[in-house]
């Protein structure tokens, strides 16, 4: 069953009435689930910015408004429609390409782990690894409204930019950005998922790393350093930590300005950004002659060292750096040598 639903307060002019006279900076999100989510995450950090997150699961929806205050706090109470946040508006919807300017019901394929839900079908190609089986699952299949990002950033203020696009489509993040058309000059920055070149696609038709870079060039948008998109030594393991999180910025309206240091988080090569393999006593099995970044730790608590400066970071601000030689094949060092855990 398939009915209308009011999501958002809106103006005469389509503006979202909770952002219409906002003054500082504009984030949206496509792809929130229920975790490592926006509202959580970057409005704690960005006072200035108001979020708009498009995520089409009904439940997660749900539980993005619970947040918005505490259930003993509002019980019967009213809420603002659709507000996750004080400085928020959630919206059940997909983004992506449609032949209706102003959005239509697309299939939207839901998996078993909701993370891997996508407009994109999972592949049902031969792969080998663990890399993705989980979301080779799709349980049931749904029609969700698909709204172009134009039409999104058509609901904020006459000519605001939007600051951040952070993107989790699961392979549909550069049909997601296309659908900006002629609008994607708006943005600054964008955050969103790659598969390495070497590793196999999740999605049918899921473009690999050197694809969507040529192709973000091509929109205007340039990584935020240098991106391997085939890692400099063989993986440890086939098809592992493949997904790169990836931040694009418009060269020409921000090539003045510092990244936020809350962007560059969002820019994670993983594996592809070792450019040197080092001991557990620091000795350079392969790779470049000098690292300016040590990656140590894993999970949660990976680190990145300056070498120049000694202090350490979760990001590596866009700079390649040495790993743990555990994290990549034994046929690099020839030989048993002692190595810290891999980061990842």
């Amino acid at each position: 069953m398939i009915v209308p639903v009011h999501v958002a307060q809106t103006l005469a002019n389509g503006t979202f009435a909770a952002l219409a006279a906002w003054p500082g900076r504009f984030v949206i999100e496509v792809g929130a689930s229920d975790r490592n989510t926006a509202d959580v995450e970057l409005l704690p950090r960005w006072s200035d910015a108001f979020l708009v997150t498009a995520e089409p699961l009904l439940d997660k929806v749900s539980r993005a408004l619970a947040r918005r205050a505490p259930a003993n706090k509002v019980l019967d109470g009213y809420e603002p429609l659709g507000q996750h946040h004080a400085r928020g508006i959630v919206l059940p919807i997909a983004v992506g390409p449609s032949l209706n300017p102003e959005g239509e019901l697309q299939t939207f394929h839901v998996g078993r782990v909701a993370g891997c839900s996508s407009l994109a079908n999972v592949s049902k190609g031969p792969g080998r690894g663990k890399f993705g089986a989980w979301c080779h699952n799709t349980v049931e299949e749904r029609h969700v409204w698909t709204l172009p990002l134009k039409a999104l950033i058509g609901r904020l203020p006459a000519r605001a930019r939007v600051a951040l696009l952070k993107i989790d489509a699961q392979g549909y993040d550069l049909n997601v950005v296309a659908s900006a058309y002629d609008w994607i000059s708006r943005i600054d920055y964008v955050a969103m998922e790659v598969v390495a070149d070497d590793c196999a696609a999740l999605y049918d038709g899921q473009p690999k790393c050197a694809a969507v870079v040529e192709t973000m060039i091509g929109y205007g948008f340039v990584p935020l350093g240098q991106v391997p998109c085939t890692p400099t030594f063989p993986r440890a393991r086939y098809n592992h930590f493949c997904e790169l999180e990836l931040v694009f910025r418009q060269s020409e309206h921000t090539r003045h300005n510092a990244v936020p240091r809350e962007v560059h988080e969002l820019h994670n090569l993983h594996f592809n950004g070792c450019e040197v393999l080092h001991t557990s006593d620091g000795h350079k099995v392969a790779g470049y002659p000098h690292a300016t970044v040590i990656a140590s730790g894993s999970g949660w608590s990976k680190r990145y060292k300056d070498v120049a400066t000694g202090l350490s970071s979760h990001t590596s601000f866009a700079k390649l750096y040495s790993c743990p030689v555990a994290c990549a094949s034994p046929k690099v060092s020839g030989a048993a040598v002692p190595s810290d855990p891999c980061v990842w």
